[in-house]
């Protein structure tokens, strides 16, 4: 069962990355567009260009959201009222003025405290590379995972193990450790290859976050 899902945006003069997002997406229950105010009339324009992809592709009505961008704190408050009493967002920031990227991606972060975050950074370009992050796992690694699952992280390292040389390295049963395990999986900071466990890159900066 899919999960329905907001997703948000920041918005130049191009929309070009939320529509390609949007046509690739699923359970799509909303749509939020996030820019700067004054907004000029390029950046209506593109944000016209994503409402009538939406309506192509009947997809829900997009809602256009100003933020003053001399106003952090006063920017992040409007978006967290936006994104509350969602339980999944997707998010891609690749468009529009820093300080709005930079107040957007705080909001998001801040509601990881009660929702699934996905973030993507794309490029204007379609070929453009793009990064993708699970920004629970930023949260958990600011706010702590728990020294028992960075225990599993840390024996992990980038050589792996399976459940069963887990469960006897930490004197944990196997179920315990298959249960820390997959939330350690969801977060992002391990993956499973061919029934071995391995610390992720992000598994390695929650260690180097909780030894400074």
């Amino acid at each position: 069962m899919c999960t329905v899902s907001l997703f948000v945006f920041t918005l130049g003069f191009h929309g070009g990355h939320a529509v390609r997002r949007l046509a690739r997406a699923r359970e799509v229950g909303g749509v939020l567009v996030v820019t700067g105010k004054p907004v000029p009339r390029a950046v209506v324009n593109a944000f016209q260009e994503i409402a009538a992809f939406c309506d192509k592709a009947s997809l829900p009505v997009p809602q256009l959201l100003e933020v003053p961008v001399d106003d952090g704190g006063a920017a992040v408050l409007s978006i967290l009222e936006r994104l509350r009493n969602w339980h999944s967002i997707v998010a891609d920031i690749g468009g529009g003025l820093r300080a709005v990227v930079v107040s957007t991606l705080i909001a998001l972060l801040m509601a990881c405290k009660w929702a699934q975050v996905e973030l993507h950074v794309s490029g204007e370009r379609e070929d453009a590379a793009e990064l993708r992050v699970q920004l629970n796992a930023v949260y958990n690694i600011l706010t702590g995972i728990g020294q028992e699952k960075l225990r599993i992280v840390e024996l992990l390292g980038l050589e792996g193990l399976d459940i069963g040389e887990l469960s006897k390295a930490l004197g944990k049963s196997e179920r315990t450790v298959r249960v820390y395990a997959g939330e350690l999986k969801r977060l992002g900071l391990v993956s499973e290859d061919k029934g071995k466990l391995f610390a992720t890159s992000w598994g390695r900066v929650a260690l180097s976050y909780q030894k400074a």
